[in-house]
């Protein structure tokens, strides 16, 4: 396009060579007529004489080859040699190719090489450019072309238009400028997309491939578009597609993807290198400014909620059209609307992360002081990993900390799951069960509100059912009770839970009557479930339950609970057995009925059975027996 103005150069060849130009007349010679055909007056004796030449056409060759050729209706001049050309028609030939210039009226002054072209101006070099206006002024010298009047029309064949307010070429450096709304565009094909380019104020170097636009900017290829206040561009070797772009200004960019979804963004600035074959980018490089101090990037689809990635730098990487990688630095929050309806967050330092098949971020790296937060979690670590669609975190510490309204949870490696809500922990865990959650007896002295403390293989938080769960070697310690098992697991819905698998719990009774330190209860058994409602505690399978020299045995105990989650009662069910190897007597049974704070248990049976060590045996319906001295005795069959 840029060639097309070369033409206006050549109307100045004839001011400036030494070769011929055209035959003309002097305004004496022809006598011209005036209108209807009578002779004109006669110039006055003070008037310059003038030259004037009807229907001339004009060309110079170089050895042999047309270098110029200027044609036109009417030519004249003045004594100060001013020319003035009706019906004006110009071709310049640079390398064997022919540019036009036609006009109306074309006024040149080879004074000050200063020429004036008016009237359904047009333009037109070879590839199929042409630029249309209704005035162009040539001054310095010939260097500049200036339009003036109405709006510019710029076209390039069928295939590429637009027009401004004003255009200005700058011969010497050979950039054209377009002024005030200017609007360019061209034709999509299969092979290249739709370019487009609006702006305020834009500058075309041709020979250096750059197009600078400022002012309200927006650059297009195809659905996709780049605002800023100044954009940058080098086009390719056709000036067809682009290669590169640089947006500085309050960038925002709109890059549409296959299927629905989109990736927009704003930023303080952005460079965009584009596929060799022009038809979507290679990569977009988006940084932050003073003004916009965090980019972000959102991709969504028309009836979803964004996912926001911010951070001072981004990169991304496209592949056939769609963002392939992306690397996020200078401290990034990645934010996202999940499965529940809950908004997730992820803060690191870093982040490196892949999209999938349909554009949305599919998996991801975040790296150093990384925070991940949504409802009533807040998890810590060293790094994490995004997993099935951004649904899933990993994240890996030294070790890793997670709080909820469960409680908390440490341990090397913690995975979160938005679609369920579930914390998974695991390669040894710490873990503090909110207060009444711990399914054991409390110490008599100990406060209410005190939490559990569990250590465990692994551990599991799950939100949408209030659960918890931890597996292999567990231990859990609550107010100076202590529980021992395979597997513990319980619900806050419900108040319930249950320890399974070489069940072992060690808590204090109260004192007795005469005073003095709670005597430690240890039980052992297959399971334990806890009912905070029914403030019970039920032991099952082959039950045995020690305290200092006296045990008890029974296939199922069943600990009664007070208002304090204090032990108070324990009933024994099924071959109850009470031993006491400091006295040798034994008591059996099929009940037992344990008070606590009495420290006297009651046995029942068909018949209840007394052992004493020297052999003698006592048998009843009910024998008691008192753990703060050791004695035992048959009652009456009434109570």
């Amino acid at each position: 396009m840029i060639l097309l103005i070369f033409g206006v150069g050549g109307l100045f060849y004839l001011g400036r060579t030494s070769r011929p130009s055209p035959e003309v007349e002097t305004a004496s010679a022809v006598e011209p007529r005036a209108a209807g055909g009578k002779r004109a007056k006669k110039a006055a004796p003070d008037q310059p004489p003038a030259l004037l030449s009807e229907g001339f056409d004009y060309e110079q060759q170089v050895e042999g080859k047309p270098v110029f050729r200027l044609q036109g209706k009417r030519f004249t001049t003045d004594q100060q040699g001013k020319v003035s050309i009706e019906g004006a028609h110009v071709e310049i030939y640079r390398d064997g190719e022919p540019f036009r210039i036609q006009s109306r009226q074309a006024d040149f002054d080879p004074q000050t090489h200063d020429a004036e072209l008016r009237g359904e101006v047009v333009l037109e070099g070879g590839g199929g450019w042409s630029i249309e206006a209704t005035r162009l002024d040539v001054t310095g010298g010939g260097k500049v072309v200036v339009s003036k009047g109405d709006r510019v029309k710029i076209r390039r064949g069928e295939g590429f238009g637009g027009g401004a307010e004003r255009v200005s070429y700058a011969m010497d450096e050979q950039t054209l400028r377009l002024v005030g709304n200017v609007r360019l565009a061209g034709r999509e094909t299969p092979d290249q997309p739709r370019v487009s380019l609006d702006g305020d104020d834009v500058i075309w170097d041709r020979d250096g491939r750059t197009v600078d636009a400022s002012g309200g900017v927006e650059l297009g290829w195809g659905p996709n578009r780049l605002k800023a206040a100044r954009v940058s561009a080098t086009l390719d070797a056709t000036q067809d597609g682009l290669e590169h772009a640089t947006a500085t200004g309050k960038v925002a960019g709109d890059i549409r993807q296959p299927g629905e979804r989109r990736l927009t963004f704003d930023a303080g600035s952005a460079e965009v290198e584009f596929e060799s074959s022009g038809k979507s980018p290679s990569s977009i490089r988006l940084s932050s400014d003073a003004s916009t101090p965090m980019v972000e990037v959102r991709v969504r689809a028309e009836a979803e909620s964004p996912r926001r990635l911010r951070a001072p730098l981004i990169d991304v990487a496209f592949h056939d059209g769609s963002p392939s990688d992306a690397h996020a630095s200078g401290g990034i929050l990645l934010e996202e609307r999940v499965a529940r309806g809950q908004v997730r967050t992820l803060r690191a330092q870093t982040l490196d992360g892949t999209f999938g098949p349909d554009g949305d971020l599919q998996s991801g790296l975040a790296q150093t002081e990384v925070v991940l937060t949504e409802k009533d979690l807040r998890a810590t670590g060293d790094r994490a990993t995004l997993g099935e669609g951004g649904t899933t975190v990993d994240l890996e510490g030294a070790p890793a900390h997670a709080k909820t309204d469960r409680g908390d949870l440490t341990a090397p490696h913690l995975e979160y799951s938005s679609d369920t809500g579930s914390l998974h922990a695991s390669g040894g865990v710490r873990a503090s069960l909110r207060a009444g959650a711990g399914p054991m007896a409390r110490d008599p002295g100990a406060r209410g509100d005190e939490p559990t403390q569990v250590e465990s293989s692994e551990g599991e938080f799950v939100d949408a059912t209030q659960s918890f769960t931890f597996s292999g070697s567990v231990q859990a310690v609550q107010a100076g009770s202590f529980l021992f098992a395979n597997r513990l697991q319980g619900s806050d819905q419900t108040g319930k839970s249950r320890a399974s698998g070489n069940v072992k719990t060690i808590w204090k009774s109260a004192p007795g009557p005469g005073g003095g330190d709670p005597v430690p209860t240890t039980t052992t058994a297959e399971t334990l479930d806890y009912d905070r409602k029914a403030g019970e505690i039920r032991y099952a399978g082959a039950v045995r339950v020690r305290q200092a020299p006296r045990e008890m045995s029974a296939d199922n105990v069943v600990v009664k609970l007070d208002s304090k989650q204090q032990a108070q009662r324990l009933r024994a069910a099924g071959g109850v057995k009470i031993e006491d190897r400091s006295s040798g007597r034994t008591v059996e049974g099929a009940d037992a009925d344990y008070d606590l704070e009495a420290r006297t248990a009651i046995v029942t049976g068909q018949p209840a059975i007394i052992r004493e060590k020297s052999g003698t045996v006592l048998r009843g319906r009910r024998a008691l027996y008192d753990l703060a001295t050791g004695g035992a005795k048959l009652l009456s069959e009434q109570p």
